[in-house]
């Protein structure tokens, strides 16, 4: 079995998501009202909204699983490692930046 890198895994959830969160690319909808997921919007108006955040996890989830798998921590310079933090502090701020209309 492959060994996998946290650190990669960290980097790229967080860029991915802050990336799939902005242009809404969510891998699937939960209509929690009807407690269906879909890969596709429902057109039924009975469904009520959808939630996109289990869809965003799942995208970013990929994304991060297969630079874990594919990239090596070794590629990381050593200085590097020690600011792995900042990545998610990021995507943190990002998101609430991204979210600022509902806080206005």
């Amino acid at each position: 079995m492959p060994r996998m890198s946290a650190a990669w895994f960290t980097v790229v959830f967080g860029l991915s998501y802050i990336a799939i969160f902005a242009l809404d690319l969510a891998l699937f909808l939960y209509y929690p009202l009807v407690r269906q997921f879909s890969f596709v919007p429902l057109i039924d108006a009975s469904s009520g909204p959808a939630m996109h955040w289990y869809g965003l996890m799942a995208s970013a989830g990929c994304a991060g699983l297969a630079a874990s798998v594919c990239l090596r921590d070794r590629w990381i310079p050593e200085v590097l490692l020690q600011w792995l933090w900042i990545v998610p502090v990021s995507a943190m701020f990002a998101s609430a930046f991204l979210l600022r209309q509902f806080f206005a």
